[in-house]
């Protein structure tokens, strides 16, 4: 097995290699203060300082990843916020349960990004939609597939999840380094004067001086508060 590192009272480090890649795990336990109910949301501790200083310890891993059992939105907010600021900056994979239902997603903010995998659980009853999935990382290509599979229990076989996506698996561009990640939401200048054009035409009197859309910049509409409501004549 892997030697594990402490990382404070309730996490452990790993380190190992795979196909010629660097691999470093942090897992933290979010459920010491657990009472194993609805009434845990909102309340839970992971401890966003050891996580910090997992992630800013200096490794050369290719790839970090990250696990813990509830997501995000059960830790008490105060904490939720420090570990996911600090999971983004890193640009962490990060692997959660708790709710039994299968969601990756890529989240984009200003601080970064991480990749949440947020997984099914592989056995509840014989009934449900039992799954797990498997995360096919490639950094040189900067791609991630995960692949979704699910408990059919008509057939009493796992096969591809089609239910949760299409073809049971999602892609992602990821890992990818901070400078190289495209922009959240891209805007043409064009696009962004336009709305204030019309804007300014329809709440100012100076606009009414001003051809619709010739200014060039976001300072010809910052004009001072009108005291007339419009419309208004000399």
């Amino acid at each position: 097995g892997l030697d594990g590192t402490p990382e404070g009272p309730l996490g452990t480090s790993y380190a190992l290699e795979a196909n010629g890649l660097t691999v470093s795990i942090g897992a933290f336990d979010t459920a010491w203060r657990s009472a194993g109910g609805r009434e845990d949301k909102g309340r839970l501790l992971l401890g966003s300082g050891y996580l910090r200083r997992f992630l800013k310890r200096p490794t050369n891993a290719d790839i970090v990843v990250i696990t813990f059992h509830h997501p995000l939105e059960w830790l008490a907010e105060f904490d939720a916020k420090g570990v996911s600021n600090v999971l983004e900056a890193s640009g962490a994979i990060v692997l959660t349960g708790h709710d039994h239902v299968a969601d990756p997603t890529l989240e984009l903010t200003t601080r970064g990004a991480a990749l949440y995998c947020r997984a099914p659980c592989s056995y509840d009853s014989p009934t449900y939609g039992n799954g797990y999935a498997i995360l096919d990382i490639d950094p040189k290509i900067a791609e991630t597939v995960v692949q979704l599979r699910r408990w059919y229990p008509e057939r009493e076989v796992f096969d591809v999840d089609t239910p949760t996506a299409k073809d049971g698996k999602r892609t992602f561009q990821w890992p990818i380094e901070p400078g190289d990640m495209p922009p959240a939401l891209q805007v043409s200048k064009s696009a962004a004067l336009e709305p204030l054009a019309v804007i300014a035409q329809e709440k100012s009197v100076l606009a009414d001086h001003r051809d619709d859309l010739e200014s060039h910049t976001v300072s010809d509409f910052a004009i001072s508060p009108r005291l007339w409501p419009v419309p208004h004549t000399e």
